[in-house]
C-alpha cells in the first residue's frame, strides 16, 4: 500500500492539477501517484495525468453497416365496417431488406382524430410490400370517414 502522508495541511485551493506535486515529489513534473504498485523497490508506481488513457482506443474498421433510409408509404385502402383494416403500401429504397413501421390516422366526418394505429412490415431491398393496419378501437370503425398516412415509413433499425 502506498503511504501518501498527511494531506490535511494541504489547502486544495493552492493546488495546481498539472503543476506541483501536493505530496512533495517535484521530480515527476506534476504527475499524480495513483498508488498502483507494480512490484517492490523504487519507482514501482504507475503515474498518469488526469484525463489521459492508459491504452489506445481501437478505431472502427469501417465495416459497420450504414444506416438505412426511411421508406415510402402510400394508403391503398381505408378501413370500413366490412374491412376494419387500412392497407398501406411500403417502399424500401435501400439495398437490403428492412423492417418499416407506418402509422395510420383515422378521421371521423367532423375532422376529429380517432385513435391512431401502427403496423410493421418487412420489405425486401428495392421493393414494395403491403401491411394491413387494424383499427385501434374496432367499436368505432363505423365513425371513420377517411384515413391519413404520412408519405414515409420509418425504418426500424
Amino acid at each position: 500500500m502506498s503511504d501518501l502522508g498527511d494531506s490535511s495541511s494541504v489547502d486544495p485551493d493552492d493546488l495546481d492539477p498539472y503543476g506541483d506535486d501536493p505530496y512533495g515529489d517535484s521530480s515527476d513534473s506534476g504527475a499524480y501517484d495513483l498508488g498502483a504498485s507494480t512490484g517492490g523497490g523504487d519507482g514501482g508506481t504507475y503515474r498518469s495525468r488526469p484525463g489521459t488513457r492508459s491504452h489506445p482506443t481501437t478505431s472502427s474498421s469501417g465495416s459497420a453497416a450504414r444506416s438505412m433510409k426511411d421508406g415510402t408509404a402510400k394508403l391503398i385502402h381505408c378501413a370500413s365496417k366490412d374491412d376494419p383494416y387500412a392497407t398501406v403500401e411500403v417502399g424500401n429504397p435501400n439495398g437490403r431488406e428492412g423492417l418499416f413501421s407506418v402509422t395510420v390516422r383515422f378521421v371521423n366526418e367532423d375532422g376529429l382524430y380517432l385513435p391512431d394505429a401502427t403496423g410493421e412490415v418487412s420489405v425486401p431491398a428495392k421493393d414494395e410490400a403491403t401491411v394491413r393496419v387494424p383499427v385501434a378501437d374496432s367499436g368505432r370503425v363505423d365513425e371513420i370517414d377517411h384515413c391519413e398516412v404520412d408519405d414515409w415509413a420509418l425504418v426500424d433499425e
